[in-house]
């Protein structure tokens, strides 16, 4: 957890996609990442079962290429937030 000027940063993973909005909070970049390649992992069969672009890819990368992937219907991203009062 990182601490600046008495705030707290805190990062959240979120999946956008066709059935809502999927967001957890988490101490670190990594940490939020690793929930983001975890959901990937999940799903990315659905979405590409026999995708060359997907079979060499490493689970950051599927989460970086996931609009790609899922034809732009889908995105994952992480983002930084202050924590406050």
């Amino acid at each position: 957890m990182k601490i600046y000027g008495g705030l707290v940063k805190v990062y959240l993973a979120i999946w956008d996609h066709s059935s809502g909005i999927d967001q957890t909070a988490h101490k670190t970049e990594e940490g939020a990442f690793r929930q983001l390649e975890t959901w990937a992992k999940m799903y990315h069969n659905e979405w590409a079962p026999h995708d060359e672009k997907v079979k060499d890819k490493t689970d950051r990368e599927i989460v970086l290429d996931w609009a790609d992937i899922t034809g732009g219907n889908e995105y994952m991203n992480v983002k930084e937030f202050l924590l406050k009062d």
